[in-house]
């Protein structure tokens, strides 16, 4: 998003990058491997990332431990990602270290990978009695590791004094307390209506999208109802992007974006690789560097392996932040019933209940070209005004249907009502 940006000509980005952090755990999650896969699929065709991996590695996974020197190899055999690893234990270390990954990141807008040797002083949660798994010497080795203890140990040998040090320790002991008690005061979300408030919000100050003329008075099929209103969405909105496994040149399996690359060109309308976490990660990130991403996911059914990336992402980002940070979206799903024999499992299961139970999530089903045109055009004000994410769900059985009672009435086509 932040290279994009500045390739559509919509605001100069600087050398800014991207952090993301995890701990050594985390690697092994799916979600971790297809980011890191990602990267390096964008970096061996010479895209622009400039994303930093950071890895903060403390040996333990709750009380799982990881395996001595599994971090380190998983960085090294990582394609097309550069590994910087901190050279010793301290902050010292730890600061060489992350100054070269983010110079690299910084100068040469590419993926790097940096491992932080860290120590994990407390247990893992509130809950978690880290003495059940680690042993006596283990937790005092740690204690003897404190970063804190470490750096006034190295500022002492550099010839600060006792005085200075303990003066430090004062002055940033009261600033803690002050944050407490802000904190201790701080309004709590004490009933529904609070705790739903930021899904729910409308920025009234924000103007309704101007919502355009029929732009054809065609009677038109669900698809080409669909296709017009992409197509006006990104002649009206420069910041607006589409993206899939097969939306570009093919213009998907129905054609329902056929040639919309072609009149808007391969920086808006674009194929990703084959995996859906991707493409709502993708998504994730374009909205939060100030575009309109419009991912498709090629089947209902291919969604379940990337629904926390809605309902853990995209729909708890905006609670989190109390309404400072928005995704708007709109995401374009193929589902429901719509042909015998063709598929099995992996196409045919249409569950619907796990987007209706995401908490501020918008779900429509447009059923004729009229439905598709005014409800797109709904979901761009929704977007605008309010930062909503919005999933679509297109009925695939619909899409190219024409008649209504008989062969040849053309019953179920539809002109666009504005």
């Amino acid at each position: 998003g932040i290279e994009r940006r500045a390739r559509l000509g919509l605001g100069p980005t600087g050398d800014a990058i991207v952090v993301c952090s995890f701990g050594d755990a985390s690697i092994n999650h799916s979600t971790a491997l297809g980011a890191l896969n990602a990267a390096g699929w964008a970096a061996h065709q010479h895209h622009k990332l400039p994303v930093l991996f950071v890895c903060e590695d403390n040996g333990l996974g709750i009380s799982v431990r990881t395996p001595p020197g599994w971090v380190e190899l998983r960085a090294r055999t990582l394609p097309n990602l550069e590994a910087f690893l901190q050279d010793g234990p301290g902050l010292g270390a730890a600061y060489r270290a992350a100054s070269a990954a983010v110079a690299h990141v910084r100068r040469t807008r590419s993926p790097a990978w940096l491992t932080l040797d860290c120590v994990r002083l407390l247990g893992h949660a509130g809950s978690d009695v880290d003495t059940s798994y680690r042993s006596r010497q283990e937790l005092e080795q740690a204690l003897a590791r404190d970063p804190l203890l470490e750096h006034a140990r190295a500022l002492a040998a550099s010839g600060v004094s006792a005085a200075e040090l303990l003066e430090l320790e004062r002055r940033t002991r009261e600033r803690v307390d002050r944050e407490v008690e802000h904190v201790r005061g701080a309004q709590k979300l004490s009933d529904r209506a609070s705790v739903m408030s930021a899904l729910t919000q409308s920025h009234t100050e924000r103007p309704v999208a101007a919502l355009p003329a029929p732009v054809s008075n065609e009677r038109l099929t669900l698809a080409q109802g669909i296709n017009l209103a992409l197509s006006e969405l990104l002649a009206q909105r420069k910041n607006t992007l589409i993206f899939g496994e097969d939306v570009g040149k093919k213009g998907g399996v129905y054609g329902l974006t056929k040639g919309l690359q072609e009149r808007f060109g391969p920086l808006r309308v674009f194929d990703t690789l084959l995996d859906e976490q991707t493409i709502f990660g993708l998504s994730l990130g374009m909205s939060l560097t100030g575009f309109l991403p419009i991912p498709e996911i090629q089947y209902l059914a291919y969604l379940h392996n990337a629904e926390d990336q809605l309902r853990g992402e995209a729909l708890t980002l905006r609670f989190f932040s109390n309404g400072a940070y928005e995704n708007p979206m709109i995401v374009r799903i193929a589902g429901l019933a719509y042909q015998k024999g063709f598929g099995g499992h992996f196409h045919n299961d249409n569950s619907l209940a796990v987007l209706r139970d995401i908490p501020g999530l918008v779900v429509a089903v447009p059923a004729r070209a009229a439905d598709a045109l005014a409800l797109y055009r709904c979901a761009l004000d929704l977007c605008e005004r309010e930062g909503r994410t919005l999933v679509f769900v297109e009925p695939i059985a619909l899409y190219h249907h024409r008649d209504l009672l008989a062969e040849g009435d053309g019953g179920w086509l539809s002109r666009d009502t504005g």
